[in-house]
C-alpha cells in the first residue's frame, strides 16, 4: 500500500506543480485574455482529474458545488491499513506520514491552484471497502478529520 500511494501522490504532485507554474502564476494574463474564473476553475478540475485518473485509475470522484471543489480518493488497502493502525498491528507513524504526504502533495496543491479564484478545496480519503465513509478529510490544505485521531 505505502509504495503505491507514494507513487500515485508523486505523479499527482508533479502534474499539479507543472500546472501551477504554467497557469495559476499567470492569473492576470488569463483574465486579460478573457478567461473567466469559472473557466479557470473548470480547467483546474480537468487537469486535476487527468492527473488523478493516471494515478488512481477509477478510484476517485471530483465535483464542484458552489464555491467548493471536492476530490474524493480511495485505493485498495487504505481501510486495511487504517484497521492495522487501530488494532496496533501497524505503527501509527506510517499512517501519519501518509496523511501528511497527502496534505502537502494533494490537498495543499489543489487549494493553492483554486484559491486565487475564491474556490475552496475539500480532499477526502475514503474507505475502499465502503466509499460512503471518510477516513481523512482536508479543507483548504488543512487536515480537519482523521478517523484514527
Amino acid at each position: 500500500m505505502r509504495i503505491t500511494v507514494k507513487r500515485n501522490i508523486a505523479v499527482f504532485s508533479i502534474v499539479m506543480m507543472l500546472f501551477g507554474v504554467l497557469f495559476v502564476g499567470s492569473n492576470t494574463v488569463y483574465a486579460a485574455g478573457g478567461t473567466s474564473d469559472e473557466e479557470a476553475v473548470s480547467l483546474i478540475m480537468t487537469v486535476t482529474e487527468a492527473s488523478v485518473k493516471s494515478s488512481f485509475g477509477k478510484n476517485y470522484s471530483i465535483y464542484k458545488k458552489g464555491n467548493m471543489v471536492t476530490l474524493n480518493l480511495w485505493q485498495d488497502g487504505v481501510a486495511a491499513g487504517a484497521y492495522g493502525v487501530a488494532a496496533g498491528l501497524v505503527d501509527k507513524k506510517e499512517w501519519d506520514n501518509m496523511t501528511e504526504t497527502i496534505r502537502t502533495s494533494i490537498a495543499t496543491v489543489l487549494y493553492d491552484a483554486l484559491e486565487p479564484y475564491g474556490v475552496h478545496a475539500n480532499v477526502n480519503i475514503l474507505n475502499d471497502y465502503n466509499t460512503d465513509n471518510v477516513l481523512v478529510s482536508y479543507l483548504d490544505g488543512v487536515k480537519v478529520y482523521d478517523a484514527l485521531e
